[in-house]
């Protein structure tokens, strides 16, 4: 904090509450509303409010992402995205398909189907989805669980046509327009990506705007003077 008002005074904001204080009532109340604002993009940063300089450093469990099928693009998501900090769980009812030495650096491996495995598992606000098998019955079973979750990233492959037959069904499911607009699909950013490889960094890409609240612009239009925060 600036000034001699508090220095060094502390406070944890989580999801029971708050403990700590910075001696001033009005000073707790702003603080711990902007803390909560600052953990939907995940960055610490550093605000003047009321006058003091107060230094937030957000404490974030890792984030998990939920691959449902075990094809060629997951394998090379699941390795990019264990590099980039995600905990990654592979979903696919392939024995074949779903093997450590397809997925070695994943985190778990669930051999069945999604709505037999896809219940047990948390999805929270830390949570990513991507959906890669281009079949409807592993598809639309996961997209179905998804949208009822705070997931923070649910996307999905296949063309435009693809996604409108989808989207389709998922109006007929009962599934609400504004509940729809969260899925991404086509998934991933537009890159141009062809090869596996590829494509999986375009998912990538996507999910990390996702976490930073960012539109996955080039940083070249960035009108914030840092690049990165």
């Amino acid at each position: 904090m600036r000034g001699a008002r508090n220095v060094g005074a502390k406070m944890v904001v989580h999801a029971d509450g708050v403990e700590g204080s910075q001696g001033e009532p009005s000073l707790d109340e702003k603080t711990a509303a902007e803390a909560r604002r600052l953990l939907a993009g995940g960055e610490s940063q550093t605000l003047t409010i009321e006058d003091s300089d107060v230094f937030f450093d957000l404490c974030l469990p890792e984030p998990r992402l939920i691959i449902v099928g075990a094809v060629h693009i997951a394998v090379a998501l699941c390795e990019m995205a264990v590099i980039a900090g995600f905990s990654v769980t592979i979903v696919d009812p392939r024995p074949a398909l779903n093997v450590a030495e397809r997925f070695p650096r994943a985190s778990q491996r669930l051999v069945g189907w999604p709505e037999d495995e896809l219940p047990a598992l948390e999805f929270d606000e830390n949570t990513y989805v991507a959906v890669l098998t281009h079949d409807e019955k592993f598809d639309d079973p996961t997209v179905l669980h998804a949208l009822r979750t705070p997931a923070r990233y649910i996307g999905a492959i296949g063309s435009k046509k693809t996604q409108a037959l989808r989207r389709e069904r998922l109006r007929d499911a009962g599934v609400s327009v504004d509940a729809i607009e969260r899925l991404r699909g086509p998934i991933g950013l537009d890159i141009g990506a062809q090869s596996p490889e590829e494509i999986a960094v375009a998912i990538l890409s996507e999910m990390i705007a996702a976490k930073h609240l960012r539109a996955g612009r080039p940083l070249r239009d960035r009108l914030e003077p840092h690049i990165h925060d």
